[in-house]
This record gives structure tokens, sequence and C-alpha cells, in this order.
């Protein structure tokens, strides 16, 4: 599953997604699931922070950044869309 947020600043919205994600794997375990959390923007704290909470998410940034930024709305599970991610690559059949 890929997760994308344009800026993570506490990380308060993707821990929400991260931990509802989690209580389903408590009821499907499966090693093979991974979580991709992909950003622009990771404030420092939270990019140390994060992984450590979450082993089984990879974080992708462009850029880490020491600045902090309070955000005033912050969103919640209804307002986080979650689509599964189709293998839309071409396959060719190498068994013969």
């Amino acid at each position: 599953m890929i997760i994308v947020d344009s800026v993570i600043n506490e990380g308060r919205s993707v821990r929400k997604v991260l931990d509802c994600m989690q209580g389903l794997l408590r009821q499907k375990p499966s090693e093979s699931i991974r979580f991709y959390v992909m950003t622009a923007v990771m404030q420092a704290n939270a990019a140390g922070r994060l992984p450590k909470d979450y082993p089984r998410a990879r974080f992708v940034t462009l850029r880490v950044s020491e600045n902090k930024y309070q955000g005033k709305v912050e969103p919640t599970l209804a307002t986080v869309s979650l689509a599964p991610v189709s293998d839309t690559s071409p396959h060719t059949d190498h068994s013969q």
C-alpha cells in the first residue's frame, strides 16, 4: 500500500492511517504486506521517529527539514482516501 502526504510535520495524520492499517493487519498478519509512505518534505524529528515506530512501513521523502510547522486543521480518517495499487507493468511469459 502506498500512502502519500505532501508534507509530514509531526506525523499525526500519517500515524492515524498507519495505526488503522496495523489494526487490520492484526486480523490478517502477513510479513509480505508493506506500507510505503511517500512525501515531498518530512520534518527531521518525524523522520527519526516514524520509521522506528512503524517498522513495516518504508518512508520515502525528497527532503528532510529542520523547520517546524503546526497545521491548523488536522485531517481525520474520513478525509483520507485509501485505494489499492494495481500492477500495471507489462508482463512477459518467459516459460517457453
